[in-house]
């Protein structure tokens, strides 16, 4: 757990939070820059929300042009996943980013809006896409209207 002077992080928290960088940016390295890029900024009095949040963005951010391709995973943890989330990795990165904020990490359509500047009726047709792109999520998701 990470000390941040008056209160400790909760592991399943963190552990959630950089899996979720690790989602939307396809990158190990990525996600932890992200997740160390948030922690800190982040201060005892704020919730673990606001870190996740602040997380999230820091994995959206535009890299340098160095950066390795969004669309699929960069690193040997990808072949330790799952089909369906080697699966989601392999989506191009708009379509990645509405799906696992929208369908994987449940956030509202403002929420996801919000966050990725998009508008909602994008966030909508990205996450359809998405849905139709990977069968096996959208068996399970049906009552999604696409």
């Amino acid at each position: 757990m990470a000390d941040t002077g008056h209160r400790h992080l909760q592991s399943p928290s963190i552990t959630r939070t950089f899996f979720v960088a690790y989602l939307l940016t396809g990158s190990t390295a990525q996600a932890e820059d992200a997740m160390l890029e948030a922690i800190a900024s982040w201060s005892a009095d704020r919730s673990e929300n606001e870190l996740f949040e602040q997380t999230i963005r820091a994995a959206l951010r535009p890299k340098d042009e160095q950066a390795p391709h969004m669309g699929v995973a960069t690193d040997s943890d990808y072949v330790r996943l799952p089909a369906e989330l080697q699966a989601v990795l392999r989506l191009t990165s708009p379509l990645r980013h509405c799906f696992v904020l929208r369908t994987l990490v449940g956030m509202s359509r403002q929420a996801c809006s919000r966050l990725l500047e998009l508008t909602m009726p994008c966030v909508d047709q990205h996450t359809c896409d998405a849905l139709r792109s990977l069968p096996s999520f959208a068996v399970s998701h049906s009552s999604q209207s696409c």
